[in-house]
């Protein structure tokens, strides 16, 4: 998996330094869990008072994260929900002048990819019960063309 992708911004009033979903730059999570992104922002030229997030081209989401001065460095931590939907999504980040996620501070989204996994056989204990079920199979096709065989040969 890749780690980040910071696009280049028109107006340079803030630049995101670092995501990380549960502390690490790719995640594999449970679909719809909750997960923790924190998020490093530089300040040039304008206070960062909420940032917005999505998953692929879903909605944006809107947080209200404390007030952060201009001309700092800050650090939010946010828990967000990941996709329901099974499979590998990006999550994209912008920080706003704003409470309401509006009047944004010119930065470009970052996506870091993000894994969720959930169905039964994705989990070590679910790939074993899948190769015991498939010996199972195999051994029963076996032992019936045997059986078959012997049957049939008498």
């Amino acid at each position: 998996m890749g780690g980040f992708a910071f696009a280049d911004s028109v107006l340079a009033l803030a630049t995101i330094n670092s995501v990380k979903i549960n502390g690490a730059e790719n995640a594999v999570v449970e679909p719809g869990k909750a997960v923790t992104a924190t998020i490093n922002v530089s300040l040039s030229g304008s206070p960062w008072r909420s940032t917005a997030y999505h998953f692929g081209v879903g909605i944006w989401n809107c947080v209200d994260t404390p007030d952060h001065p201009d001309g700092t460095t800050a650090e939010e931590l946010l828990l967000i929900n990941a996709p329901v939907k099974t499979g590998t999504s990006d999550v994209s980040f912008e920080v706003y002048e704003n409470n309401d996620c509006t009047n944004g501070l010119g930065v470009a989204s970052v996506a870091s990819l993000l894994s969720a996994v959930g169905n039964a056989f994705s989990s070590g204990i679910g790939k074993i019960w899948l190769y015991v079920a498939f010996f199972v199979l195999i051994t029963i096709v076996v032992s019936y063309f045997l059986w078959k065989n012997k049957r049939t040969t008498r």
